[in-house]
């Protein structure tokens, strides 16, 4: 064989190998799952690094468990609030959980999968201060402290009687403060709320009694985008399999939030 042909004989086996080996790269990439954040949630739901980067938390665990169902490796995307909508609208993403079709005036756009983690709200009160349990009866007079800006649909027949008085503040910690200073007698917020300010201020977890009840409870859903390779009910398959062997019960035990 001549030097010429052994040169264009090894051309060809090397430009093969070089299209099996990028073969992978290309298959890989077709086999991710595109996983929006909601990147202003802080703990539990994300966990950030020193500058401030989301570097994991309660969602990117589920984006995890949900891809790796699914056969998938997960393509984390943190997105602020306003732009996830249009991100899903575009096919950017996949997916976002941790959503509800009533938060959204878009709900028709996007496929909706079945129920997963609940938000749920409880009272908090000083430790040793009474806990209200016959609701709304319990409530009555009491000062609650809320979130400026934030919707209590519960509470607010309450407020427009009169029989409760709404006292708001800007942040979470603010309210906690409120409470702990007899400014006010209660508060009423997420389970996610709360765990954030305890491992913000660990030290404060004592000094407050959260209660035993729900007081309010919305299921959580993922919104999937109208251009997503993955189907709902491929998703809907896989979200099911994590409810039922306990997946997502531990992952939030973990993280000290409750299915129910």
């Amino acid at each position: 064989m001549s030097f010429t042909a052994l040169t264009r004989q090894w051309a060809t086996a090397l430009a093969v190998l070089s299209g099996v080996v990028a073969l992978p790269g290309a298959a890989h990439a077709q086999a991710s799952l595109r996983y929006g954040l909601f990147e202003s949630m802080g703990y539990p739901l994300n966990t950030r690094d020193t500058q401030g980067r989301v570097n994991g938390g309660l969602l990117s665990e589920m984006g995890e468990l949900l891809a790796k169902e699914l056969g998938r490796h997960v393509q984390t995307v943190p997105l602020s609030r306003r732009r996830i909508e249009p991100s899903l609208l575009r096919g950017d993403v996949d997916l976002v959980c941790y959503h509800s079709p009533g938060w959204t005036a878009q709900q028709a756009q996007f496929g909706w999968t079945i129920a997963t983690l609940p938000q749920i709200e409880r009272i908090v009160v000083r430790k040793g201060a009474p806990m209200p349990e016959d609701l709304p009866q319990d409530l009555m007079g009491k000062r609650i402290s809320t979130q400026h800006g934030y919707g209590y649909p519960t509470l607010q027949p309450l407020f427009d009687a009169g029989k409760a008085t709404r006292v708001d503040d800007s942040k979470v910690a603010f309210q906690f403060k409120s409470v702990a200073l007899g400014a006010t007698d209660l508060l009423v917020t997420s389970e996610t709320e709360i765990e954030g300010f305890f491992n913000d201020h660990p030290e404060e977890r004592g000094q407050f009694e959260t209660s035993k009840a729900i007081f309010t409870a919305v299921p959580t859903q993922c919104a999937v985008s109208p251009k997503s390779r993955v189907s709902v009910a491929e998703i809907n398959r896989a979200l099911g399999h994590l409810m039922h062997n306990g997946a997502l019960e531990r992952l939030a035990r973990k993280y000290r939030l409750s299915m129910r």
